[in-house]
C-alpha cells in the first residue's frame, strides 16, 4: 500500500522539512524584538497584569478577601479620582473624593475586619459585590 499524500513531517512539496531562509529568520527576529520593545515601552504587560489583578479576587479566608478587595478599591479610586495622599486616612480620602456608596461599604467592611476581627463569608461576598459595583461604575479601572 502506498501513500500519495505528504506526511506531517515533510516540506511543502513532500520532501524533507526545510527552514526558512536566514534572511527571513532574521527579519522575524527583528520584528519580534521591535514588538517586544514597543510592548515594554508602552507598559502594556504591567497594564494587563493590573487589569487582571483588579478583576480577579481569589477565594480564601474572609479577612484576606476583604483586605484584597479594599486594596483593589483604593487602586480603582486612585485611577478614577486621585491617589490617596500620605497621612490621609481612608475615611478622609473617601470624603474628599466624594466616593460612591460601594467604596464606603467596602471601607467599612475592611475596618470591621481589621480592627474588630468580625468577618464572615457573607462579608467577603459583600466585599466582592461592592468591588464589582465600583469597577462597573465607569467601565474601566
Amino acid at each position: 500500500m502506498t501513500s500519495t499524500g505528504a506526511s506531517a513531517n515533510t516540506g511543502p512539496l513532500g520532501g524533507d522539512p526545510t527552514l526558512p531562509a536566514p534572511r527571513v529568520l532574521l527579519l522575524w527576529a527583528v520584528v519580534a524584538l521591535g514588538v517586544a520593545a514597543v510592548v515594554r515601552r508602552l507598559g502594556l504587560l504591567e497594564r494587563v497584569r493590573r487589569a487582571v489583578w483588579v478583576r480577579w479576587l481569589p477565594r480564601g479566608e474572609p479577612a484576606a478577601v476583604v483586605a484584597g478587595a479594599h486594596e483593589r478599591m483604593l487602586y480603582v479610586l486612585g485611577r478614577r479620582y486621585r491617589p490617596r495622599r500620605s497621612g490621609e486616612t481612608v475615611r478622609e480620602y473617601l470624603d474628599a473624593i466624594e466616593a460612591p456608596v460601594p467604596a464606603r461599604r467596602l471601607a467599612n467592611l475592611h475596618e470591621r475586619a481589621r480592627y474588630r476581627g468580625e468577618i464572615a463569608d457573607d462579608d467577603a461576598n459583600e466585599a466582592r459585590r461592592a468591588l464589582r459595583a465600583l469597577r462597573g461604575e465607569n467601565g474601566r479601572p
